[in-house]
């Protein structure tokens, strides 16, 4: 009896409509698989890095020596002093560093995008090359000021040419699972607003049936 009783109480509350409701259909989004390529990206782009970041400290001890760096030493001290202290940094620590933030801030931002429909009128109509312009180096322009921030930097410079790199890589990705699993605002009101109305027309129902 309590079984019927409880499946009559689901069937009355809307239970059926509420299923297909992205809002509270989770599985139906593929959240476990985006989720999963997210975490491959994130390990793929954090190896990346480090072997760029790895391969520049050395092009940048190997310019030193030379004709050229030297006089590029002379002309630019300040600068010079400033690379080689910034690339004398843990290269594994600090690459972990840099692509995990990358990586939450352009999740943050492209489910921000998503939201707000950015993503479906100005993001998904574009190519590789124009969302890297309109999308992926305002990015990594926006996550170098607050590299240079935490790291000290004195040149902004600096800090974008090591935000540049792990941006390009991840911010697509991001924006790829922010597309296929997080709803539109618009989704989610109406979803929340059609919850409400089936609440209110079971308790209604509930008080004439008494």
């Amino acid at each position: 009896m309590k079984n019927i009783k409880f499946l009559k109480i689901c069937n009355d509350f809307g239970m059926n409509c509420l299923r297909n409701s992205p809002l509270i259909n989770i599985h139906k989004w593929k959240i476990w698989n985006g989720l999963v390529q997210l975490a491959m990206l994130l390990s793929i782009s954090a190896a990346l890095n480090m072997v760029f970041f790895y391969c520049t400290k050395m092009f940048w001890e190997l310019y030193a020596f030379t004709p050229m760096g030297q006089q590029f030493f002379g002309m630019y001290p300040a600068a010079s002093f400033a690379i080689s202290d910034f690339l004398d940094l843990d290269v594994m620590m600090f690459s972990m560093e840099i692509v995990v933030s990358t990586f939450v801030f352009c999740l943050f931002i492209s489910i921000l995008l998503k939201l707000c429909y950015v993503l479906r009128y100005f993001y998904l109509p574009r190519q590789l090359l124009g969302r890297l312009i309109l999308f992926g180096v305002p990015l990594a322009a926006m996550l170098a000021g607050q590299i240079q921030e935490y790291y000290g930097l004195e040149y902004w410079n600096i800090a974008f040419a090591a935000a540049l790199f792990p941006t390009l890589i991840l911010f697509s990705g991001c924006f790829k699972f922010s597309h296929e699993q997080i709803p539109e605002i618009g989704n989610i009101i109406r979803d929340v607003l059609h919850i409400v109305i089936k609440i209110f027309d079971f308790f209604k129902d509930q008080s004439h049936g008494k």
